[in-house]
C-alpha cells in the first residue's frame, strides 16, 4: 500500500537568537507578521492556534482558517501544530530553523506545499531580521489575502 502523505523539510538560518525566532512561530501577531492575515495563539503546551488567510476574522469558515492546538511545545527548541514542526538550532547569536510539514500530499500538490514553505521560509528570516513582510512586495499572496 502506498503512502498517503510524504514530508517536506526546509531549513533556514535566521539572524537572530532562538528565543526570538520562536516567538514569531507561536505568538499571535508575530504569526501574522510572517504567515497567516491573522493569528490567535495561546502559546503553551495544548494551547489553540487560529490561522486566518483572509482578515475578516468574523465570519469564520472551513477556507478562511484553521483551527488546532500546540501539540508539541518545548521552547526555544521545538513547536508543533497541525503536521508542521518547527526544530530551532542555536548557532551562536543566529537560529537554523528546520521546518517538517509530515502531512503532505503525495500527488502533485506536495509539489505546490514545498513552494509555499520554501517562500515562507524566507519571509519568517525577513520579519525575524529586518521586520519586513514580503508577501505583498513579491506578489506572494497565496490563500493569504494581501
Amino acid at each position: 500500500m502506498a503512502d498517503k502523505f510524504k514530508s517536506v523539510k526546509c531549513t533556514v538560518v535566521i539572524d537572530a537568537p532562538p528565543k526570538k525566532v520562536f516567538e514569531a512561530i507561536t505568538v499571535a501577531n508575530q504569526l501574522a507578521g510572517w504567515w497567516p492575515s491573522a493569528a490567535e495563539t495561546d502559546p503553551r503546551p495544548g494551547g489553540k492556534v487560529v490561522l486566518w488567510w483572509t482578515k475578516d476574522t468574523a465570519n469564520p469558515t472551513p477556507s478562511n482558517h484553521c483551527a488546532t492546538t500546540f501539540s508539541s511545545f518545548k521552547p526555544p527548541h521545538e513547536v508543533t501544530y497541525w503536521s508542521v514542526t518547527f526544530t530551532l538550532e542555536p548557532l551562536g547569536n543566529r537560529t537554523k530553523v528546520t521546518i517538517d510539514d509530515k502531512e503532505c500530499p503525495v500527488d502533485d500538490g506536495i509539489i505546490s506545499v514545498a513552494l509555499t514553505w520554501g517562500a515562507l521560509r524566507l519571509n519568517l528570516k525577513s520579519y525575524v531580521e529586518r521586520g519586513i513582510d514580503m508577501r505583498a512586495s513579491t506578489g506572494f499572496g497565496g490563500p493569504w489575502g494581501a
